[in-house]
């Protein structure tokens, strides 16, 4: 038998539960379960509690076991942070003393012992001795209640199915993206998934490429117009949008943070220039096509799996992607390829201002002449990516989207047509005829 003394500060305290389970079977069987609080002792019979249904042998120097095990010795409460323990005890072997506040079980039964939680029976056993008024939760099920071992790992699957906050989701809720809101306009900021299952305008879930990761990962194409100190260009550059969730990391820093914040008062600007070039991809292409090229005979902006590709590209659908103003668009560009895009575009419409340390529009350009430079610059940006996502996509980036749209020749040569767009001037004379 294996004897736990049940934590209690008071005479209020209840640090057990128990019910009866009816099974279904001929006759009326039934199966003991409940729920315990158990005190952290050294001495404890709980370290003694064999394992039962538990397939993996147990690494004692895990980094879960010392992140458990610090828990226990420094945080107060610990039941409050730990799943706990559960426990397959022998059919009829649970006894609860009232006067001496502690229950007993037995594990002889063919499965009967731990299931779950023997990372955190672990982090007890090297920790108890450092552990000052702590308790454990300890769940316990009579052996019956499982017609066999699969039951009971179908049961610890349920407890671990238990999925972890995604990182933007806690983010949101420190406050971490508080002044970032504040400095957008309605529309865009209701329409950029904060958090997990954030729903936009429309009533749709938000997609990644609406995500506050992806929102800094578009912006941070504009870093090096800051010249800062602490945030990187290059391949860290390059690279931010494959960061994933961890782009938002970069605001958790405070001189970096700091910096990218110039940004800001320029990101409503940079949504909009995001979800008017990806609406305007086909009718700014066809203005600068000649027979026999068309919109449709692009291969960079549909599907282009493995599978896919095999296909004739009439025959392949387009990419659609949701913008940040709620709707969505068929025929755009990826995420990965957007980046070297508005990379191109920013480099030669933002600058720095050296006297006030602020981000500033180029030549006092306005929204409609940045538009009409999109305009003009299509074409000459989508072939320039058709062209190369032909030729390399396959053979030197074996289709790997985020690899292809990393590779700095994407970044240099929209820079490159962006530059000479604005330099020419034509976008004035279309801008004029409108």
């Amino acid at each position: 038998m294996y004897t736990l003394d049940l934590y209690k500060m008071g005479d209020e305290d209840l640090p057990l539960s128990r019910i009866t389970i009816e099974l279904g079977d001929v006759g009326g069987a039934s199966a003991l379960i409940g729920h315990s609080y158990v005190e952290v002792s050294k001495e404890s019979d709980l370290y003694r509690v064999p394992a039962g249904a538990n397939p993996r042998a147990l690494n004692i120097s895990s980094k879960k076991v010392k992140n458990i095990r610090n828990t226990l010795e420094t945080a107060p409460g610990f039941a409050v942070y730990n799943g706990g323990i559960c426990v397959v005890i022998d059919d009829g072997s649970f006894v609860y003393d009232s006067e001496t506040e502690d229950i007993s079980f037995s594990c002889n039964q063919p499965g009967s012992g731990h299931y779950d939680g023997q990372h955190t029976l672990e982090a007890l056993r090297q920790g108890s001795d450092k552990a000052t008024d702590q308790q454990v939760a300890v769940t316990f099920v009579e052996n019956c209640f499982f017609e066999d071992v699969h039951q009971i790992r179908k049961a610890a699957e349920c407890w671990n199915s238990r999925e972890s906050q995604k990182l933007n989701s806690e983010q949101n809720l420190r406050g971490l993206f508080d002044f970032f809101k504040s400095c957008l306009d309605t529309r865009h900021k209701t329409n950029i998934g904060w958090r997990e299952n954030d729903r936009n305008d429309s009533g749709e879930l938000i997609q990644k490429e609406c995500r506050i990761d992806r929102v800094i990962s578009l912006l941070y194409t504009a870093v090096p117009v800051l010249r800062s100190d602490y945030l990187d260009t290059g391949d860290e550059m390059h690279g931010m949008l494959r960061k994933g969730y961890r782009s938002s990391n970069l605001l958790e820093e405070e001189n970096q943070r700091t910096d990218f914040e110039k940004l800001y008062p320029h990101a409503d600007l940079i949504l909009d220039l995001s979800d008017y070039m990806q609406k305007n991809m086909r009718s700014s292409y066809e203005a600068g096509a000649t027979v026999p090229e068309t919109f449709d005979t692009l291969h960079v902006v549909r599907k282009c799996t493995k599978a896919a590709m095999r296909k004739d590209v009439s025959k392949r659908k387009f990419w659609s992607q949701q913008l940040f103003d709620g709707t969505s668009v068929s025929g755009a560009l990826l995420p990965d390829y957007m980046q070297p895009v508005m990379y191109g575009f920013l480099k030669n419409v933002l600058k720095l201002d050296r006297k006030t340390g602020s981000v500033i529009i180029k030549h006092g350009l306005s929204k409609d002449d940045l538009y009409a430079i999109w305009d003009e610059a299509g074409y000459a940006v989508l072939h320039m990516l058709e062209s190369r996502f032909r030729k390399y996509f396959k053979s030197r980036f074996n289709s790997r989207h985020a690899e292809f749209g990393c590779w700095p020749n994407l970044w240099d040569r929209c820079a490159d047509i962006f530059e000479e767009t604005i330099d020419s001037g034509s976008w004035r004379r279309s801008l004029a005829a409108k």
